[in-house]
């Protein structure tokens, strides 16, 4: 069954500075951030790494674009997760919004698209989704809990590339933090506060209220 739940995160972006890095392993990247948290009171235990491709979706009539309806396919290897985002809510610090999503198995014997479009009916309601997906994203995540005095929060750093899937064109790599609660507003907590100061003002990250999505689709809009 679908899990529904409200998304709270912080995003930052970065071409990367000083925590760039060209292979698959986040974690000495990853470390560097982490004693940053460190220095603001931020406690957690090891970071670790992996990798996933995502695949975002739309409807061939164009409403889920217009009305900011995210529907992603992210392969994970063996297992893979469908997800319908909805519109974006105020709640507190960051961007919220509401979640479903759903697991099921990966395999190549599997056609994906017919996957998505069942999940787009059993989620959405009847709708046609497009067979070639909008925007294509490999990613390299690093990730682990941080707590404050106040919240734990879901800590990511992502190295990403986005590749237009009707071109096969693509981006050079970017850069995104994410900070993340479930169910639960970012608010009150002058630790997190303190941290998106010190990484913009020192380290060149900007906050904003924006998806993966919309970053990418810039990016295809700006190839033509």
């Amino acid at each position: 069954m679908p899990e529904v739940r409200i998304e709270n995160e912080i995003k930052m972006y970065s071409p990367g500075g000083v925590f760039s890095y060209d292979s698959d392993d986040p974690v000495p990247s990853m470390n560097m951030l982490l004693r940053i948290c460190e220095a603001e009171g931020f406690t957690h235990p090891d970071p670790v790494g992996r990798k996933h491709t995502d695949f975002y979706y739309s409807d061939s009539a164009g409403n889920f674009d217009k009305d900011n309806i995210l529907l992603r396919y992210r392969d994970c290897g063996c297992k893979a997760f469908l997800t319908v985002k909805l519109p974006t809510i105020r709640n507190g610090l960051g961007l919220s919004r509401r979640e479903i999503e759903g697991e099921i198995l990966n395999d190549s014997r599997f056609d994906r698209w017919k996957s998505v479009q069942g999940y787009a009916n059993e989620v959405y309601g009847p709708v046609d989704i497009d067979k070639i997906p909008r925007l294509k994203v490999e990613v390299v995540r690093g990730k682990c809990l941080i707590k404050s005095r106040v919240h734990a929060y879901d800590f990511s750093f992502d190295r990403m590339v986005y590749t237009d899937p009707k071109t096969g064109r693509h981006s050079l790599p970017c850069y995104e933090l994410e900070f993340e609660l479930i169910d639960k507003a970012i608010a009150d907590d002058p630790q997190m506060t303190r941290l998106v100061s010190v990484l913009e003002d020192t380290y060149l990250f900007h906050e904003e209220r924006i998806s993966k999505y919309a970053r990418g689709m810039a990016f295809v809009r700006n190839l033509s």
